[in-house]
């Protein structure tokens, strides 16, 4: 949320929220969320980090933190996982706070290397998102981006290029690493971020 721009992609937000909530037999009211949101941030003076919660029994909680704003022309450096994710596992493909796998891997992973961001493949090999971030690749003029099937999270800045006609669906492996042109992590917080494997030269 930015003051006189209001929430980033919102209305995507809420859509995946009410997919997930019908998923997952949750009752979910669009208009309660919006008003819950705006009482939520008020008047805030700065970018702040909103995240709407909807809990089992249908309630809504909002969490906010400042938004500390990226430094121009910062590269985040990331690794590529060991540990696959399983496509048959429903909640890759929905926002909830069952993430721990992901967070802990990208918290063990940087006590090692000091890494910013961990990208994860599949059990077939097929790279699918970041913890935090969307992977975006420029292949041959083309900004490509894993395939939902691949098991991902449907991201709403991912949808929002996908839609704009930006990026497009493709089966990547970490071999297209090397090959890209240039590699982007991506979330609607953020945008979009160059990132380098950390092997590359910075």
């Amino acid at each position: 949320w930015e003051p006189g721009a209001g929430f980033a992609l919102l209305d995507r937000h809420l859509q995946r929220m009410a997919a997930s909530a019908q998923y997952f037999g949750y009752n979910f009211d669009d208009a309660e969320a919006r008003h819950t949101l705006n009482l939520a941030v008020g008047s805030a003076p700065a970018p702040l980090k909103v995240r709407l919660l909807l809990s089992a029994n249908a309630q809504l909680s909002v969490e906010m933190a400042p938004l500390t704003l990226l430094e121009a022309g910062q590269i985040w450096r990331f690794t590529v996982s060991e540990n696959p994710v399983s496509r048959d596992n429903p909640f890759v493909y929905h926002k909830t706070t069952n993430r721990a796998f992901y967070d802990d891997e990208r918290t063990s992973l940087h006590a090692v290397n000091g890494c910013d961001e961990v990208l994860f493949c599949n059990e077939q090999g097929e790279l699918t998102e970041g913890s935090i971030t969307t992977l975006f690749l420029e292949l041959g003029g083309q900004m490509l981006t894993p395939a939902l099937s691949c098991g991902l999270l449907a991201g709403t800045l991912r949808q929002d290029l996908i839609d704009s006609g930006r990026a497009v669906e493709a089966i990547l492996r970490p071999a297209d690493l090397d090959l890209a042109e240039r590699i982007w992590l991506g979330n609607s917080v953020r945008g979009l971020v160059h990132a380098k494997r950390l092997n590359e030269a910075m």
